[in-house]
């Protein structure tokens, strides 16, 4: 329910951003809301990278979401384990556990 409430968040966040704007969108963490969200910026048209630790795990050509007996894909994204790609983003998610997320933003800055 959390990540439900999350995602609507975000929804309405990049539906109030100027169109005319070309976003990128950094998610760092590799779990369960980095999948739905790489997969909901993605068919927004957001050129999104996860960074994540272990990128090879990832399937980089989309990925399926059910919803209520329908699929939904998502587009293609960008899987990586370096936090260079930070510099380049206008959003950046975090993803991950709360225990690491200290750990995470100092390797941020």
């Amino acid at each position: 329910l959390l990540v439900m409430q999350q995602l609507f968040i975000v929804d309405q966040l990049i539906r109030n951003f100027h169109h005319n704007q070309a976003l990128k969108a950094a998610i760092v963490g590799g779990g369960n809301s980095a999948h739905i969200l790489a997969n909901l910026l993605t068919r927004y048209g957001i050129k999104t990278t996860v960074i994540t630790r272990k990128p090879e795990l990832w399937d980089c050509n989309g990925i399926t979401m059910m919803y209520r007996n329908k699929a939904y894909l998502g587009g293609m994204f960008t899987v990586s384990s370096d936090f260079e790609h930070l510099k380049s983003a206008n959003l950046i998610f975090l993803c991950c556990p709360v225990h690491v997320q200290i750990t995470l933003l100092q390797k941020m800055k």
